[in-house]
């Protein structure tokens, strides 16, 4: 395996963020096989070679998921909170705590 950067180093977040990325790689460059699940062999592994960008682009590129990770968080607390809202109004409208007037 060869694992090529400009400094040598890999940052832990843009590690984390790439696991997805890696996975369609290996199983898009048919080096990935299994009928009921995908699996690498070491000696296919051995054959990657993988290339890192330098440890302050990929600081940048981490911290750019991370804000979009932190945005998508906020997002689904909103949807939750609007979810949360809707139950409460049903709850009240089939009570007929609240009534619904048509124009």
């Amino acid at each position: 395996m060869t694992l090529a950067t400009g400094t040598g180093a890999a940052s832990t977040g843009s590690l984390s963020h790439g696991r997805a990325a890696w996975s369609l790689w290996i199983n898009g460059a048919g080096y990935a096989c299994g009928s009921t699940f995908l699996e690498l062999s070491k000696k296919d592994f051995k054959k990657c070679s993988f290339l890192v960008p330098d440890l302050p682009e990929q600081e940048r590129i981490a911290a750019v998921l991370n804000d979009a990770d932190a945005e998508m968080h906020e997002h689904r607390q909103e949807i939750e909170k609007l979810r949360t809202e809707k139950k409460a109004l049903m709850q009240k409208l089939l009570t007929g705590n609240r009534r619904v007037v048509v124009r």
